[in-house]
């Protein structure tokens, strides 16, 4: 026994959650414990106690039925959510829903795509795997039907632009033949743009540090890491998931670099990459360590307390490390709990 959970808080923020692998439990007699898992954390609501449970089909069940329930009691309509328009996704939602919903565009100028197929094997790969309190779960649907009038205009065109290969009108039908919903979260440069209180700004940017360590010792990296901050979000347990997948892929895929020095500083003084261009060749999956820093989209007033953290995720160093023990097989296991959780603080496994 390593931990124990106790309070709403506990059941809400750390144990049932989407944002790791679900529990699968065989019983007959699942909605009697569903019931009971309901009282004990009420906020995480009946669709997603079923989804951690490993009843993913009653959990769509139960989200649908909500979802219309929710848009026949408020009158709302699918409207864009607010955030960075995607490049691989049409997202929308009921304004004050807890869900959004994702449809696939058929295709995007986005650098390296790869089309509808892959990013929708992606997601069932997340789906499927440990996600490690590192990613959000999505669940698709296969042909929901809604009437055209519960659609703000501007999503509606948007889809029927962008996604006709998954959205179609028939009539005064919206039907869609592929969509994804997944729990809403607060995009992290929102919360940054939003927040000023100075311990939480630090306990979101330190989560973020953890988020990309703990993401790569379990061997994954994000390709776009430039758009971290849009398409990372922070979880009621001031955690950081990720929700979009498109840029997922193994860490021992990419090669971590420092920038290449000319011959001498009055070289680099007379160099000018606009005419004379980059004096060194960048590959597709190369990371240069050393810039990261200043695309990573941590605010100007955090970066301090990132790098006294964080600061060995900008040397070259560092990623060899996690390349190394991930190509040897070593298990990382994010531990879902806080470690003021833990019965025994310093943990020595006995000889042997």
């Amino acid at each position: 026994m390593d931990a124990v959970l106790t309070g709403k808080e506990d059941m809400r923020n750390i144990l049932f959650v989407s944002t790791r692998s679900t529990f699968h439990v065989h019983t007959s007699s699942y909605r009697q414990v569903l019931s009971f898992l309901d009282t004990l954390a009420p906020e995480r609501g009946h669709p997603a106690m079923c989804a951690v449970l490993g009843f993913t089909h009653p959990a769509r069940v139960a989200l649908n039925q909500s979802l219309r329930r929710h848009l026949r009691q408020t009158g709302e309509q699918f409207a864009p959510v607010p955030g960075r328009t995607g490049m691989a996704m049409v997202v929308f939602a009921p304004p004050s829903f807890p869900y959004v919903f994702k449809v696939i565009r058929d295709s995007s100028s986005k650098q390296g795509w790869a089309g509808r197929g892959r990013i929708m094997d992606l997601y069932r790969w997340v789906h499927e795997m440990n996600r490690g309190r590192l990613m959000l779960d999505a669940w698709i649907y296969r042909n929901l039907h809604f009437s055209r009038a519960q659609f703000d205009e501007q999503v509606l065109a948007e889809l029927l632009t962008s996604a006709p290969g998954s959205v179609r009108l028939d009539g005064d039908t919206v039907v869609l033949k592929h969509v994804y919903a997944q729990r809403r979260v607060k995009p992290l440069n929102t919360f940054f743009d939003e927040t000023q209180d100075r311990l939480l700004r630090e306990q979101a940017i330190d989560a973020l540090g953890a988020f990309i360590k703990d993401l790569a010792r379990m061997g994954f990296f994000i390709g776009d890491h430039y758009g971290l901050p849009f398409n990372t979000g922070l979880t009621h347990g001031l955690n950081v998931a990720l929700f979009d997948f498109d840029d997922l892929g193994p860490v021992a895929r990419y090669r971590f670099r420092e920038t290449p020095r000319l011959a001498n500083e009055q070289d680099e003084l007379l160099w000018n990459t606009e005419t004379d261009g980059a004096w060194f060749s960048l590959g597709e999956n190369d990371v240069l360590v050393d810039e990261w820093e200043g695309y990573l989209g941590v605010p100007p007033d955090l970066r301090d307390s990132f790098r006294r953290k964080h600061g060995d995720l900008f040397t070259t160093s560092y990623w060899a490390a996690v390349q190394c023990s991930v190509l040897a097989g070593e298990l990382h296991y994010v531990v879902p709990y806080p470690p003021q959780r833990r019965l025994v603080k310093d943990v020595t496994e006995p000889r042997a």
